[in-house]
């Protein structure tokens, strides 16, 4: 019993961790982006992102799957959906305020290129708090692997998770 609560855990671990560096990695992308371009860039990623913002994580977690189908990977998927917005919506915001200092506008006139400022000055000084958000979202993770997996909408039942060990027992 232990060993497999322990496997469980393993997989568990596994892809909370993996979508939740992968959807750090696209609401960072796409939070600094709509903060450095602006105007209707802005406008669509965040109306975007207050659509996803509005629903229930279980909600979107379970059409997501419903709609992918079984798998692991498209669990890691469902959360990667489920979280992205977070991340882009605390990115957005350090980056709005990243913007209007003086180095940034230093950066933009010594017409470096866009991509330059971005990766090298933006999205470097806008990523700590999104660092901090990480524990915080792999516990999130953790929790809905593990509800889906109660529901027998998660891993597949070849293999123990925490939400299937927790509905066998």
């Amino acid at each position: 019993i232990v060993s497999t609560i322990l496997y469980g855990l393993r997989i568990s671990l596994f892809v909370s961790i993996t979508s939740t560096l992968i959807a750090a990695f696209i609401g960072l992308t796409l939070g600094v982006s709509a903060a450095y371009f602006g105007k209707w860039v802005d406008a669509v990623i965040m109306r975007v992102v207050d659509l996803q913002l509005s629903l229930p994580t279980i909600l979107v977690a379970l059409i997501a799957i419903v709609t992918l189908g079984p798998g692991i990977d498209r669990i890691i998927l469902a959360i990667v959906i489920v979280q992205w917005a977070t991340y882009a919506r605390l990115a957005r915001g350090v980056a709005l305020s990243e913007i209007g200092k003086s180095y940034m506008d230093a950066a933009r006139l010594l017409r470096l290129p866009k991509r330059r400022v971005i990766l090298r000055h933006l999205l470097p000084n806008s990523m700590a708090p999104a660092i901090t958000l990480i524990p915080i979202e792999l516990g999130h993770a953790i929790a809905l692997e593990a509800t889906l997996s109660f529901l027998g909408l998660g891993v597949p039942v070849d293999k123990p998770s925490l939400g299937s060990t927790v509905a066998n027992g």
